[in-house]
């Protein structure tokens, strides 16, 4: 094989090997809040740190708490990969306004999903 093809083949493999694949990021809602808020969100139900609103392809959890987390979607429309609301949790979509929640993944629910028109 010529050198120059054997550096060509070397140099994508390497950068097939090095460069990071894009996942979804896990956000946690362990408090009532609005969707677009950054305090709404967290790395994990309890203790986690701040990790910023959900963007498209994130796996998204609305925790389990007493009293109940309500998490409202207060954008026109979110993409997630996928979403958990566990027991106790609550995520309102219902406004005046058109809302659209893309699920590409799993939804799972053992809480409450609300929607209503106004």
């Amino acid at each position: 094989m010529p050198r120059q093809l054997v550096r060509i083949i070397l140099s994508l493999v390497l950068l097939g090997v090095l460069t990071p694949a894009a996942h979804a990021v896990a956000r946690f809602a362990p408090a009532t809040g609005n969707w677009s808020a950054a305090g709404t969100w967290k790395t994990a139900c309890t203790g986690g740190l701040a990790s910023g609103v959900p963007v498209a392809g994130d796996d998204v959890v609305i925790c389990t708490s007493v009293p109940a987390v309500t998490v409202t979607l207060d954008v026109n429309s979110a993409s997630l990969n996928t979403l958990t609301i566990q027991a106790t949790g609550v995520l309102n979509i219902g406004s005046a306004a058109a809302r659209t929640l893309t699920v590409a993944g799993t939804l799972t629910n053992f809480g409450t999903l609300q929607y209503s028109t106004g």
